[in-house]
């Protein structure tokens, strides 16, 4: 038979080995549950990330619409001021026509040339009320005339 000494070394491995397949398994039981905590976690990370993402692009997605809309009511008012302006210089004309301040020539500013001792009409109807300025300048060949039409 064996030695006593030799029964307590066989038993004394025995209870290590006991031993240590028990602590690898309480581990291996531990690390499998860790594994399938942080699994979880993960797993409600990426829905939390998904769903980030999903508003992340809705507001992106608003921010543009806002955008687009702040650029378009800037035209608008870029078009109501020019038209404003547009506005203000038809007041002014006007203004300048019922104070008779305004002036045109007829004719497109050509002068109106007849021969000396020569008879000539010329008719136009004005637009506006006003009066007519006539500037006439003779020569002894030639009369020129110019007709001012202050409205």
């Amino acid at each position: 038979m064996v030695s006593r000494s030799v029964a307590i070394s066989l038993g004394i491995i025995c209870i290590l080995l006991i031993a240590l397949i028990a602590y690898f398994t309480v581990t291996g039981i531990s690390a499998q549950n860790s594994y399938n905590n942080l699994k979880d976690q993960n797993k409600q990370l990426q829905t939390w990330l998904d769903g980030n993402e999903t508003l992340l692009n809705q507001t992106q997605a608003n921010n543009t619409n806002l955008q687009n809309q702040i650029d378009s009511r800037n035209s608008n008012v870029t078009n109501l001021l020019y038209q404003l302006s547009s506005l203000n210089s038809t007041v002014i004309d006007l203004q300048n026509i019922t104070n008779l301040k305004e002036q045109w020539i007829w004719e497109g500013g050509e002068l109106i040339q007849y021969k000396a001792n020569t008879y000539g009409e010329w008719a136009s109807n004005p637009d506006y009320a006003g009066y007519i300025r006539v500037d006439v300048n003779s020569t002894s060949s030639n009369t020129y005339v110019r007709v001012f039409y202050v409205h």
